[in-house]
């Protein structure tokens, strides 16, 4: 039986993985070219978040895809494989957005078991505003324009030290 290891959280390597997998769902799921803006401010304003949990032995974090609704309805209409001009309906918003987030989610998950050991994967929960971390949380917003959308990868981390 292989000993389980834990991830530095001072390493960017959540980051990177969740960056690397957006995208590769961008470019197959959603058939769209991503461009990765680096470090960015928090989101704020009129935005739309899909989070989902992702537990291992020595964290607990949540990775987030956070944009506005413009944006969000054109990722979600490239899932749906909708006609750009084809309007979104709210009511298709937030399981499909919160697929695109468990879709970059999974694939994150995936490629840091090896390095953090048993990691385990909740399901989305999409929200429409900023939720702001309370203290002692760490959090990390990465950038991205996804076809014509630009979002925001947020990690929310808070270290539970097994």
């Amino acid at each position: 039986m292989r000993a389980l290891q834990s991830v530095d959280v001072a390493t960017p390597s959540w980051a990177t993985v969740a960056c690397e997998s957006l995208t590769t769902v961008a470019s197959t799921a959603l058939l769209l070219p991503t461009t990765l803006l680096g470090p960015v401010a928090p989101p704020s304003g009129d935005v739309i978040g899909a989070y989902i949990p992702i537990m291992t032995p020595g964290e607990s974090l949540q990775i987030g895809i956070v944009a506005d609704p413009t944006s969000c309805g054109r990722l979600v209409g490239a899932l749906l494989q909708m006609p750009p001009d084809e309007e979104v309906s709210p009511d298709d918003v937030p399981d499909a957005f919160g697929e695109i987030a468990n879709m970059v989610a999974g694939m994150t998950k995936a490629a840091m078991a090896a390095v953090s050991g048993l990691v385990g994967l909740g399901l989305p929960m999409v929200i429409h505003g900023w939720v702001a971390p309370s203290d002692g949380l760490e959090l990390e917003c990465m950038g991205a324009e996804v076809g014509s959308a630009t979002l925001t990868i947020v990690l929310v981390r808070r270290r539970t030290n097994r």
